[in-house]
């Protein structure tokens, strides 16, 4: 049995993850205040130039969601669920091997398995719906989240490394910015590897993380030039 997203339910999606990126798009404008400075000259132009970049980025991440929203399906079988998106590689769970399932915001699901990286995202109600709980009833217990338990999470990561980077951009201890920088790296390998691993983003996100060297080799350089 396929189930697709109900496309009424579109609408207040966009609208709750709009209201969970903007607190993510303030920090970077907080961390650029700092790493800039007002006095700069070129800060009002700078400024201009991120929002700027921020708006664009936002409106993109929207009309993405649409495209994703609209080519979801969700296959079960006797045996397994079989999640299907535009852009993504398919992600198959078997129902024996259900850790998890969770209710998340807008009425969707979080169906989690024994791979941590590839838990099956059902953004929104589907067509159907009552079908569907039939049988995830029958798999296991639903379970509620709690409505910002998902924004506490990120900002728990995002508050921390974004003050890591303004202490590597603005200190002028070596032993800070030393510090600072090796945890900025480490953290960036593994979100690299743990993006790469998982199945729940498209492939132009992955194919992305090839300019992460480089990125990375400037970190780095700054830290050897201070030891040199």
């Amino acid at each position: 049995m396929i189930f697709k997203l109900d496309q009424r339910g579109f609408g207040p999606f966009k609208k709750k993850m709009v209201i969970r990126i903007l607190p993510i798009y303030f920090l970077i404008l907080i961390m650029v205040l700092f790493i800039i400075g007002i006095e700069d000259v070129t800060f009002p132009y700078l400024m201009v130039l991120v929002i700027g970049a921020l708006a664009f980025a936002l409106y993109n991440q929207v009309r993405k969601q649409r495209k994703i929203w609209e080519t979801f399906e969700l296959e079960m079988t006797e045996d397994e669920m079989i999640r299907r998106q535009r852009n993504h590689k398919d992600i198959c769970i078997r129902k024996n091997e259900v850790t998890q399932i969770i209710r998340i915001m807008n009425g969707g699901l979080c169906i989690k398995g024994k791979d941590r990286f590839n838990a099956i995202f059902i953004p929104g109600k589907l067509e159907q719906e009552e079908d569907l709980l039939s049988i995830i009833s029958e798999i296991g217990e639903i379970k509620e989240a709690k409505e910002s338990q998902g924004l506490r999470k990120l900002l728990f990561f995002m508050i921390p490394f974004m003050a890591l980077m303004v202490v590597f951009y603005i200190s002028e201890n070596k032993y800070l910015i030393t510090g600072s920088g090796m945890i900025i790296v480490a953290f960036m390998c593994y979100s690299s590897y743990a993006l790469w691993k998982t199945k729940m983003f498209n492939k132009k996100l992955k194919y992305s993380l090839i300019f992460l060297p480089v990125i990375i080799l400037a970190f780095l350089y700054r830290i050897v030039v201070l030891w040199v």
